[in-house]
């Protein structure tokens, strides 16, 4: 779990992905919405009708009029989640004016149609996807816009008890919550989930394998994954993840300014010690494109090989091809 996929623990959005193993977790599904909307205007137009009878853990009913806010939240407070709903009538002003966000004319509320509309300036073909995100999680209306201090109301089936920071966070189960939804929030297992924070790679994982710590974050975030692994592998419940490690290459800088040259370095890149380091196959896989397996658009294809095989698979690395493509661009 991702602190993100944490969060998704205690609250929602309008939708969200299908909450089971493999590529099938990939599917957008309706979540506080009764239905994935079919855009209209061109694109431009997504109207959502609420389920009902949906409470947060406070017992206040969810409504549209919460959807609005929260958007405008994500301006107000700022950071990262602002670049991705651009496309919303009245974003750019709220971008130059955060404490003043109003998109009230680019996300309209109907509380007694129990609808919200959302107007982009634009057509947005990943709007749908960016929806399933953190930041366009659903809070009340009477959240502040800025940074709380204090537990934040929850939808989901668990809600934060405890939360002392760098030291600990204690989720308990919300009991507002009732299952609407197996595909996109279905009940969780245990009463409680208790997460000790700031600890080492090492002290983290031992707190787990003896029970006295609930979670860990992806294991091939750190050298002792792997080990972790093979001996609590009985602990461990794997989910992929829509995550693409890659390099950066300046292709304004000599000798990346060759197309050659870059080929060459993806032909060298041994990325089975690239798997290793993150853990091993059941944490990664060699890649040879941006786009993750599940990923709409994805096809299997990988010409930085040695041996190109009709599956698409990377293989090993072809030194030879990478030094002749060198020796022929003049900068070895």
């Amino acid at each position: 779990l991702s602190p993100a996929q944490l969060f998704g623990l205690t609250n929602d959005g309008l939708v969200t992905l299908n909450h089971v193993a493999g590529p099938a977790g990939t599917r957008l599904v309706p979540d506080l919405a009764l239905a994935l909307p079919e855009p209209t205007a061109d694109g431009r137009t997504y109207t959502f009708r609420l389920r009902p009878g949906i409470r947060f853990s406070t017992g206040a009913l969810v409504r549209p009029s919460d959807v609005t806010h929260s958007f405008e939240r994500v301006f107000q407070l700022g950071g990262a989640g602002t670049p991705y709903y651009q496309a919303v009538s009245g974003a750019a002003a709220c971008r130059k004016a955060p404490a003043a966000c109003d998109l009230s004319r680019g996300i309209v509320a109907d509380d007694s149609a129990g609808t919200v509309t959302f107007h982009l300036t634009r057509p947005d073909p990943d709007f749908l996807p960016k929806l399933a995100m953190a930041f366009a999680d659903v809070l009340p209306t009477t959240v502040p816009g800025h940074v709380s201090h204090a537990p934040l109301p929850a939808t989901g089936p668990y809600l934060i008890s405890r939360f002392i920071p760098g030291r600990e966070l204690l989720m308990v189960r919300n009991p507002r919550f009732r299952e609407w939804s197996a595909a996109a929030q279905p009940a969780g297992y245990p009463d409680r989930i208790l997460i000790r924070l700031g600890l080492s790679e090492g002290r983290a994982a031992v707190a787990v394998a003896d029970g006295h710590n609930d979670f860990l974050p992806s294991i091939g975030q750190f050298p002792s994954g792997a080990a972790y692994v093979r001996h609590y592998r009985s602990q461990l419940r794997i989910n992929p993840e829509l995550t693409t490690a890659f390099l950066f290459l300046n292709v304004n800088a000599p000798p990346f300014t060759d197309r050659r040259v870059r080929q060459a370095v993806n032909l060298a890149l041994d990325r089975s010690r690239v798997v290793t380091g993150w853990g091993g196959r059941l944490a990664a896989q060699p890649a040879c494109q941006i786009l993750p397996p599940g990923l709409a658009g994805y096809r299997r294809y990988c010409p930085w090989t040695r041996d190109p095989a009709a599956d698409g698979s990377w293989h090993a690395p072809d030194l030879p091809r990478a030094r002749r493509l060198v020796a022929a661009s003049g900068t070895a």
